[in-house]
């Protein structure tokens, strides 16, 4: 096995790999750390305001698509999915938030051990400088920049002014809350730029000891003797290998890390054998419990000029820009859903178990490629996500070839509640709009456009307009036994030495909000975990 070696090798740069590789460079070890993607030098990544033409481009974007969804009328939904340094926190709405605290007790109760709420809390804030300061909940001098969301437009006052008419009690820190409230939310921007996890965890420092590889496309563990030795990988047209001395660290996301281990060998038997490749640990988790959140949209024009349609007069577009190059600051530092908030299907629920954003805007009604991501009127999007989904879904292999995408089947509302919880949730959100304070600005609905009247027209409208919220998870669960699960609560594989994972497919249950900020954590820990484990 030709190659250099290194301590470790990091296969991924997204919030898991950039926290993982910084961390164990900034303790002095060599690290390689591999990413197919590019770098994140570009100005739609760095600035806010432009977030959603990155996320839209193939360069940032491995743009997967699901399979046909049998119960949501055959269709297959697009699925976004973070390419290139920092991954998924390059691309995200920015919203900062951590789930709640039933959300981590539950995973110990899941024989997480170790992962529970107050286990989990002092990761959290060693991750983060947040802008409240530091404080029981928060930290005050970790690498990821976390804001205060704000907007000046006058759409989210209003939003938040029906919210209070609902009567959901408004809230100012999400990552404390208990029951349901809407706010402004927590954002991972600092100085006016995104703070995603290249610029927090490598990007910040000087890290002599860290190699980054863009374009490094991996293909295979290099497995002897049940132990991860290196990685098999294509950089710049040429096949390579590189040695680790201590550990491999798989950080791919959960699509992409379970295709890594299926290529690999490791996975069940019978679909690896099917494809070719040579069983080296039959693991048939791998793969399995996919879990992704449901959402749904809801669009609105607006007769008042309060939306972000104002910012693209050609006068405000110029003033925005100039703002932006010389103070860091107007609408292209602010992020695109900066509202929202948890509330609950149940009113017995004792946590909330559905989330909101807003207020987007409308966007592809109107032209073609870049101008279909503008407004092209006043109007807004709300988006209501189920954050406790039942159905469970799978990630398999299409074919033995490392650069063919693989199957991605959530396998939405194979738990027929998951569409209960969604359609009472569509309905809260129909209430919200009907309050006086957004009835008087709201001209009418634009999407969707089938009738919302009763329970089964909202049943109904999500098998047909329902799509994915872009936080795929569970797919390499974490738990004690390797019947039942692929890592152990220490992130080491089951069955092979010297390979960890530190990524969204460890997660045995998704939490109800975003998961930029849980897998930073989860890798936080991951690299205590590998220092501690290699002293």
């Amino acid at each position: 096995m030709a190659g250099q070696e290194y301590d470790y090798i990091v296969v991924g740069a997204g919030s898991g790999g950039c926290t993982v590789a910084g961390r164990l460079a900034e303790a002095g070890h060599s690290v390689l750390l591999l990413e197919a993607g590019p770098t994140d030098r570009s100005p739609i990544i760095s600035v806010p305001g432009l977030g959603a033409f990155g996320s839209a481009s193939s360069r940032f974007n491995w743009q997967y698509e699901t399979e046909p969804q049998k119960r949501m009328a055959g269709r297959r939904l697009y699925l976004a999915s973070g390419l290139g340094l920092g991954g998924g926190s390059s691309i995200n709405g920015m919203v900062y938030s951590r789930g709640f605290r039933q959300d981590w007790d539950a995973w110990a109760e899941a024989g997480c051990d170790g992962w529970g709420y107050d286990d989990v809390l002092p990761w959290f804030r060693r991750s983060e400088t947040n802008w409240r300061g530091e404080g029981p909940v928060h930290g005050g001098d970790g690498p990821l920049q976390v804001a205060a969301g704000s907007s000046k437009l006058p759409i989210c006052e209003t939003i938040l002014e029906a919210a209070d008419q609902a009567g959901y009690p408004r809230c100012d820190d999400f990552s404390a809350l208990e029951g349901e409230g809407f706010g402004y939310y927590d954002v991972t921007i600092g100085n006016g730029r995104r703070s995603n996890t290249a610029r927090a965890y490598l990007h910040s420092n000087p890290l002599p000891s860290l190699t980054a590889e863009t374009g490094a496309f991996a293909s295979a563990v290099i497995i002897e003797n049940h132990r991860a030795n290196g990685v098999r990988y294509r950089h710049k047209g040429q096949e390579k290998a590189a040695r680790a001395r201590a550990e491999v660290i798989l950080a791919s996301g959960a699509v992409n890390t379970a295709q890594l281990m299926m290529l690999t060998g490791i996975g069940p038997a019978a679909e690896l054998a099917g494809h070719g490749i040579p069983v080296l640990l039959d693991q048939p988790q791998v793969g399995q419990n996919l879990q992704n959140h449901l959402c749904f949209m809801l669009a609105y024009s607006t007769r008042e000029p309060v939306t972000a349609y104002s910012y693209l007069s050609p006068v405000k577009a110029a003033v925005g820009g100039m703002h932006y190059l010389f103070r860091r600051s107007g609408f292209l530092a602010e992020a695109s859903a900066p509202a929202g908030g948890f509330f609950k299907s149940d009113p017995s629920l004792d946590y909330s178990d559905l989330q909101l954003f807003a207020p987007l805007g409308v966007v592809g009604m109107k032209g073609k490629g870049l101008r279909a991501l503008l407004p092209s009127f006043h109007g807004f999007t709300f988006f209501v996500s189920h954050g406790m989904p039942q159905s469970r879904g799978t990630v398999r292999l299409r074919s033995g070839d490392p650069f063919t995408p693989p199957l991605i089947d959530p396998n939405y509302l194979e738990v027929e509640d998951d569409l209960e919880r969604m359609a009472i949730g569509i309905e809260r959100v129909c209430e919200l709009a009907a309050q006086p304070a957004l009835a008087k600005v709201i001209d009418r609905r634009l999407a969707p456009q089938s009738a919302l009247g009763s329970r089964e027209d909202i049943r109904n409208a999500v098998r047909e307009a329902g799509t994915n919220q872009f936080h795929v998870a569970g797919t390499c669960r974490m738990g004690r036994s390797p019947e039942t699960s692929v890592v152990d609560c220490r992130l080491r594989v089951h069955g092979i030495e010297g390979l960890r994972i530190a990524d969204a497919s460890v997660m045995p249950l998704l939490m109800n909000g975003n998961t930029n900020a849980p897998i930073i954590m989860i890798a936080e820990r991951a690299a205590a975990f590998i220092l501690e484990d290699n002293a």
